[in-house]
């Protein structure tokens, strides 16, 4: 019997990879989407390789694929602050470092006094509301004046994955004002004692300074000895 010439035998393992690569192209392009939108809403430059959008901004990338929708939701959690911060003629000055989540690594990378640098602490009162913290990086909070400055019986300190849901930042990326949950803020009164103070600037890879007292008058903070 003659041949009807050769066949072409899609395999389990060759399906299952066909699928996997059709998959994978349908995200990096929804990816790519997100990104574009995200972008060109903030009137931005952008290219692969480079994500150049504001003069303290630039995301480095070798490729679409380390891109991840995770990274598109921060990039956009960035632009928002630093249109936040604009838009209300606030003085402002962001840091460059290294990736980082906790304050001593923050001011080993940069050189900034430790006391300096703030740890923003998320919470939630007894009644359910939430409330952030900020103290000095070389201090720890007490929970008993906290509660105290929240006018509540107790307050828990929330895990990072919760915090950045309240916040919108990641742990070593949030900063004093300008959250995703509207949250009362507790100022420690020490940090008054400087002109200026660097909490997290939207991301872990850089810090953002802002006036003491441009914390208390945006957020409507509350000043009280809450460090020991």
């Amino acid at each position: 019997m003659a041949s009807s010439g050769p066949r072409l035998v899609l395999t389990g393992a060759v399906l299952r990879r066909f699928r996997c690569f059709v998959v994978r192209g349908f995200c990096l392009r929804l990816v790519g989407f997100f990104t574009e939108a995200i972008l060109w809403g903030a009137n931005s430059n952008y290219s692969l390789g480079t994500v150049a959008m504001k003069p303290s901004l630039t995301v480095t990338i070798d490729s679409m694929e380390q891109f991840s929708l995770f990274h598109v939701i921060e990039l956009k959690s960035m632009l928002d602050l630093e249109s936040f911060l604009k838009d209300n003629n606030v003085w402002h000055r962001f840091v460059s470092k290294p990736e980082t989540v906790h304050t001593a690594d923050a001011s080993r990378e940069t050189g900034i006094d430790l006391n300096r640098i703030t740890k923003n602490l998320v919470c939630r009162g007894n009644d359910g509301t939430f409330a952030l913290l900020v103290i000095p990086g070389d201090r720890r909070v007490n929970i008993k004046k906290a509660a105290e400055a929240l006018n509540t019986t107790n307050v828990k300190l929330l895990s990072f994955v919760e915090a950045e849901s309240v916040s919108g930042y990641p742990p070593g990326g949030t900063p004093s004002v300008y959250h995703k949950t509207k949250m009362t803020v507790i100022l420690d009164k020490s940090l008054l004692g400087r002109e200026t103070l660097f909490c997290g600037g939207g991301s872990r890879d850089r810090l953002l300074e802002l006036r003491s007292e441009d914390v208390v008058r945006l957020q409507n903070a509350v000043v009280a000895e809450i460090s020991e």
